[in-house]
């Protein structure tokens, strides 16, 4: 059977996030940001589920080169992060909304399975022991909140190593231990300033940073505001 491609993305400080942000609007915040991604499928992955804040695809008996896949990453990253510049460039949010974009970052993680599939209702899943791999995989030890992880598996598959060169950042080698097993990754945090980023003009962030600021004054005041018709002038 031949190979397939396994691929998670993931917005890391998701759950930060919206524990500090009004819930109308963090979810409209999450749900461009992964529509964003979605569109920026490249290699013409598979989407097998939204996983609250992350995407989970695969290519079934399929392994791209090295470059098609460092390319989709580079892709999905620039999709990302230039719309979380178009988010904050918008006046609608409320200031604490727009405060806390920046808590928000993206990781990819890799990986590659001799593929079998599950049946319920109709939907049809990969299964299998790398599918909980790959979902491990998402709580490591790097210390980055943005990069890239390819599991040593599909770097074998591929045959990649820390020598590879890309314009992403430098690859490394990393391990952690799961259920006993230990699982060893090639990863590199992703320097943002390489992708093409489109930013918003200082005039554009500057005024919805001041909108999103009146914004938060009026609700802060809304607050202590003591309406006059609860004083009586007899």
């Amino acid at each position: 059977m031949a190979k397939s491609l396994l691929f998670i993305s993931d917005i890391s400080g998701f759950t930060e996030y919206i524990q500090e942000t009004e819930i109308e609007h963090s979810r409209n915040v999450i749900s461009e940001l992964l529509e964003a991604m979605i569109s920026a499928n490249t290699l013409n992955l598979k989407l097998a589920e939204i996983e609250g804040d992350a995407l989970f695809f695969y290519l079934e008996n399929k392994i791209p080169s090295n470059d098609e896949l460092m390319q989709q990453i580079k892709i999905m990253n620039t999709a990302f992060y230039n719309h979380l510049e178009v988010l904050k460039s918008k006046t609608k949010w409320s200031y604490k909304t727009h405060a806390n974009l920046d808590k928000l970052k993206l990781k990819i993680v890799a990986h590659s399975a001799e593929l079998s599939f599950i049946k319920i209702h109709n939907i049809v899943k990969p299964f299998g022991k790398e599918v909980i791999e790959i979902h491990r995989l998402l709580k490591n030890s790097i210390k980055s909140k943005n990069y890239l992880l390819i599991t040593k598996q599909l770097a074998n598959d591929m045959q990649i190593t820390t020598d590879y060169k890309n314009n992403l950042g430098h690859l490394e080698y990393g391990k952690d231990i799961y259920d006993g097993k230990e699982m060893i990754y090639l990863y590199s945090p992703i320097n943002v300033q390489r992708l093409n980023i489109s930013y918003p003009t200082i005039n554009e962030s500057n005024n919805a940073l001041k909108t999103n600021l009146k914004i938060h004054i009026l609700e802060l005041l809304k607050n202590f505001f003591i309406p006059t018709t609860l004083y009586s002038y007899h």
